[in-house]
């Protein structure tokens, strides 16, 4: 008997977990996006647990406005200037720029449930827990690599 081949799960979808708390700042939660090249964070609270989200746009839509506010063209030097964002960004707490719901599904999900909460929910980033414990991350990003590889 020819075995049929398994489907795709949420674990063969979903990047490394990448934490941050709710108390931490927008700097430090920079800093991990920008180390880790992953579009988002799950926040957690003193316990662990996801208590909200946080994507690269949260950060764009909190702090380039004010950029533009500048009649100066913005370039490396003008960045590198703006001083007063970054210092913006080491007084904001995660937790202001988070948003709330927490989308999850078990490491074993079928990749329809998962791209439901994607698509259908407009999820930026959904929680893959195994055993009860927070197991990793899948975003667009994650979902289109896996489907169109062969593409490529």
């Amino acid at each position: 008997m020819v075995e049929s081949p398994r489907p795709i799960r949420a674990v063969d979808l979903m990047g490394p977990i990448e934490t941050v708390s709710a108390h931490a700042t927008a700097r430090e939660a920079v800093k991990l996006l920008l180390a880790h090249e992953r579009d988002g964070l799950i926040v957690v609270d003193e316990s662990a647990r996801p208590v909200g989200i946080v994507m690269r746009q949260d950060f764009l839509a909190l702090f380039v406005p004010r950029l533009f506010l500048s009649e100066q063209a913005v370039t490396d030097e003008f960045l590198a200037e703006t001083e007063d964002v970054l210092e913006d960004a080491g007084r904001t707490l995660i937790r202001e720029l988070m948003g709330g719901r927490v989308f999850t599904v078990s490491a074993d999900a079928d990749l329809q449930e998962v791209v439901h909460f994607l698509v259908d929910k407009e999820a930026s980033l959904v929680v893959v827990e195994e055993k009860g414990r927070l197991a990793g991350s899948i975003t667009p990003r994650d979902v289109f690599m896996v489907l169109f590889k062969g593409l490529g």
